[in-house]
């Protein structure tokens, strides 16, 4: 047993032997077949750092993204009273981005003046589904306030709500018209089925029936002249609405969004009275005596502000024929209620205007 033992001995200290030279010569063999590869990897390194790595093999989250942002509003005739009001609004906020949507190159270089970079501005057709598709890119809100008594009024509607389905808007807000069911109204006809064709879009919509705008009135022109000219009857009682007001409510409907879908809302000014007791209003608020005289619609019409494209229209002539002589007949009348809930607050009446104006 004890000469068994050391045999036993003797082979393994033999084969531990010749299995570590087998080793040592294989790790040798190892080392002279990639030593070249090593000094080539030296050499050829400080080539590698100065190349160039194609882009196409880079991964994507490496590669810099423009910066879209996730609250992107589209504010459509961006040039018009209401969405100016509104973009101002919109920029001392900061809850928003703005891309501002205008129709020519000329409204384009007027807020690029004004704004300078402070938004994306973008010209396009109103009747072009792709420059549309292409400005609704990344919003998830719209604006559309359409230009007035422009034979294309539907149609461009239309192609804007079209484009925010395309774009999966989240939310469509729409600048109507008080009472569109007046269809003696030629404008109201129209904004009445572009609020049917909105609603059953199926979009997330919020549409807002403003009165006839303070503004309308200059009433700087209306205290030098001293005198007020309308063409029609100064006697009708009427209602108005501060341009201001709306764009508050606008500004307000986007921040809220959702609290705001499926929504109508009627925007009223808290006063109901004739332009004959404005004109006493102004005189009593500056210390002037204003006269007020009737005058013909044709005449009217010659200082009204539409697109020159529209001036020798006759949808844009017979409309606003339409327009005021139903004012005329019947006048336009509504309640503040609505728009007192969504302010807040009092809405602006006429002292409030010729007091902020005069």
């Amino acid at each position: 047993m004890d000469w068994m033992s050391g045999k036993l001995n003797e082979l393994s200290t033999l084969s531990s032997k010749v299995l570590n030279e087998k080793s040592q010569k294989v790790r040798r063999s190892i080392d002279e077949i990639y030593k070249p590869n090593r000094q080539e990897s030296i050499i050829q390194e400080p080539i590698m750092q100065q190349s160039v790595i194609p882009e196409s093999i880079i991964p994507e989250s490496i590669i810099e993204q423009p910066v879209i942002p996730d609250n992107l509003v589209l504010v459509a005739l961006a040039r018009s009273g209401t969405s100016l009001c509104l973009i101002n609004l919109l920029l001392t906020n900061n809850q928003l981005s703005i891309r501002a949507l205008v129709r020519s190159k000329e409204a384009a270089s007027k807020l690029k003046e004004k704004y300078r970079d402070q938004f994306d501005i973008v010209i396009a057709d109103f009747l072009d589904p792709t420059k549309l598709n292409e400005a609704m890119k990344h919003v998830k809100s719209v604006f559309h306030n359409g230009p007035p008594l422009h034979p294309k009024e539907y149609d461009m509607a239309v192609a804007m709500i079209d484009a925010a389905q395309k774009n999966d808007v989240e939310h469509f807000v729409y600048c109507s018209v008080a009472h569109p069911q007046l269809e003696q109204m030629i404008t109201h006809q129209v904004k009445s089925r572009i609020e049917q064709y909105l609603i059953e879009s199926k979009l997330n919509y919020t549409i807002l029936q403003p009165m006839p705008f303070f503004e309308n009135n200059n009433l700087k022109q209306i205290i030098h002249q001293q005198c007020l000219y309308l063409p029609y009857s100064p006697d009708i009682r009427m209602s108005w609405v501060s341009r201001d007001d709306v764009a508050e409510v606008v500004a307000k409907v986007l921040w809220e969004k959702d609290k705001h879908f499926r929504a109508t809302y009627e925007l009223c000014g808290p006063d109901h009275i004739s332009y004959r007791d404005v004109v006493q209003l102004v005189s009593k608020q500056t210390g002037k005596l204003i006269d007020i005289q009737q005058i013909s619609i044709e005449e009217a019409f010659k200082d009204f502000p539409v697109d020159e494209e529209c001036k020798n229209k006759d949808y844009t002539i017979l409309a606003f024929h339409r327009r005021f002589n139903y004012y005329n007949r019947v006048g336009l009348t509504g309640n503040s209620n609505i728009l007192s809930w969504l302010l807040e607050r009092r809405p602006t009446n006429w002292i409030d205007y010729i007091l902020a104006s005069s």
